[in-house]
């Protein structure tokens, strides 16, 4: 199974790394495993991210559900820890695993 991100992931796992003052070891895993995915780019889902109609989808999230939605049915899981992000997932037809949440 071949496992697909947002381009925006690199820069989100990076910043979750800085926020929680990590080394520059837990950065090189991260890109290492940031590699085996591939990943969508994020101009074409500019339009459809900025038309979702949830008031409290913050730009980001709208970002991640664009790309996903993009995938049709080739999209098997949707993967977030993020309750809301779920939430909003879901109301747009998505098949979301929330692992832990």
């Amino acid at each position: 199974m071949i496992g697909f991100s947002s381009e925006l992931s690199q820069v989100q796992v990076h910043r979750a790394l800085i926020r929680r003052e990590e080394g520059p070891n837990r950065h090189a895993h991260a890109a290492t495993v940031l590699k085996t995915y591939a990943r969508l780019p994020l101009a074409p889902a500019l339009p459809a991210a900025s038309q979702f109609p949830h008031q409290h989808l913050k730009s980001q999230d709208a970002l991640h559900l664009a790309t996903a939605t993009s995938m049709g049915k080739a999209l098997t899981h949707f993967i977030t820890y993020d309750q809301q992000l779920a939430k909003f997932a879901a109301e747009v037809g998505l098949p979301v695993a929330a692992p832990g949440v």
